[in-house]
């Protein structure tokens, strides 16, 4: 069994994660103790095989800090859980980001999905995928200036509150990378921030797979990914 750690002075995330080894093999951990190693993954789609073998949260990576959730096992293994989207201590190609031409763009106004708003650009298209680069504080900051920044669960989320009708009015919503948001949608009192793609422009999958990346994912439990090294 594993306890997530709390972030202290003891323990410097960053530096541990730089030299921790990468497992791929999710079930090589039983056979592991009093070191430190590093799993990493995108979530939470990934999060179904780390919550089975770590005894995480099911449905999101609870007790993150800057991406990363820290597992203590009882025979001294250190297990770091990290999100290669939302961890700033990763370098590429283990942290993945978004295309160079995806576009950010708010919705001129509430109650638009992120699809009708990409699609006003030149038939651009949005990813549900590239949701997830925008569902934090930071990158909500950065395009909806002086808001103070909530968590909360939704399928339109990373949004902003404009209408003064709501608890959260004048807020920037976040699930914290918690949710698997989608493009298709919307809220009648909130302003989406929207990834767009241009058509015929490169993917996501250049910058965005795992094939042939330090701690990709291997797992063999049914349900879970495979990658080709």
């Amino acid at each position: 069994d594993g306890v997530a750690l709390r972030f202290d002075d003891d323990f410097d995330v960053a530096r541990e994660l730089k030299t921790a080894e990468r497992v791929t093999d999710l079930a090589s951990l039983a056979d592991r103790s009093h070191t430190v190693v590093a799993v990493l993954g995108r979530f939470p789609e990934d999060l179904p095989p780390f919550a089975k073998v770590l005894a995480l949260w099911p449905s999101e990576l609870r007790g993150a800090y800057q991406g990363v959730v820290v597992v203590r096992r009882r025979n001294g293994l250190v297990v770091l859980v990290v999100d290669r989207r939302a961890c700033p201590f990763l370098d590429p190609p283990e942290r993945l980001s978004l295309p160079d031409n995806v576009r950010l763009l708010v919705a001129p106004a509430a109650g638009l999905s992120c699809d009708r708003v990409c699609a006003t650009q030149q038939g651009s298209v949005c990813r549900d995928d590239f949701l997830r680069f925008l569902d934090d504080c930071d990158a909500l900051s950065r395009h909806f200036p002086h808001c103070p920044c909530g968590h909360q669960l939704g399928l339109e989320l990373p949004a902003f509150v404009t209408s003064p009708n709501e608890p959260t009015a004048g807020q920037c919503l976040s699930s914290n990378h918690a949710l698997l948001t989608t493009c298709a949608a919307s809220h009648r009192a909130t302003q989406r921030l929207c990834p767009c793609l241009p058509l015929g422009g490169p993917s996501a999958s250049s910058s965005s797979s795992r094939e042939n990346v330090p701690g990709g994912l291997v797992v063999d439990d049914d349900g879970g990914d495979d990658d080709d090294d």
